[in-house]
């Protein structure tokens, strides 16, 4: 009999694997604003009053500054010629021999008669008058200025990656341990 000795080694393989890797870089979305507020401006002139009172004025014989100085001025040259015309006079009185003396001078320069009257015035009211503008507005509407960048990924892929090699070959011996018979008949 002969005995057969069958030694059997299985093949194997190796692996060699890198994962798959993604990496992403991102850049964040940036919005860069300015406001430049809205302005109003207003501006109100103020009203313009006019009060004439030229007639309450003259109601009172009260003169404008022109035309009292007019009359002051003419009022101050009639005075100086009487004053000198009545100096004129009493002196010439006073020369005569049976002319009036110094008493009867005085006392004919005494007898005026004051005239006192009342009355209200002014007798007419003043004249008011007015003048009004209107409000003038302007507006400068607000900006707003703005610069906006979008946002990105970057992707950086790489592939994952299976490398198979033979680790151990498989292999069948046939072994025969004993004698070697060789029978024939």
């Amino acid at each position: 009999m002969v005995i057969i000795q069958i030694n059997q080694q299985y093949a194997r393989i190796g692996l060699n694997i890198k994962e798959p890797a993604i990496r992403l870089h991102s850049v964040q979305p940036e919005l860069k604003m300015e406001s430049i507020p809205g302005q109003l401006t207003m501006r109100s002139p103020r009203p313009k009053l006019h009060i004439d009172q030229r007639q309450c004025f003259a109601d009172a014989g009260l003169r404008t500054p022109e035309m009292l100085r007019d009359y002051l001025l003419e009022q101050a040259q009639q005075d100086l010629l009487e004053g000198i015309g009545s100096i004129a006079a009493n002196g010439d009185a006073l020369a005569k021999i049976n002319g009036p003396d110094i008493i009867d001078i005085i006392a004919s320069k005494s007898d005026k008669k004051r005239d006192y009257n009342v009355t209200a015035i002014p007798k007419q009211p003043p004249r008011i008058t007015f003048e009004t503008f209107p409000v003038e507005v302007a507006f400068q509407p607000g900006v707003i200025n703005y610069d906006f960048q979008r946002g990105r990924v970057d992707n950086n892929f790489e592939y994952g990656r299976v490398e198979v090699y033979l680790l151990q070959k498989n292999f069948v011996r046939f072994a025969c341990p004993g004698k070697l018979l060789d029978a024939t008949a």
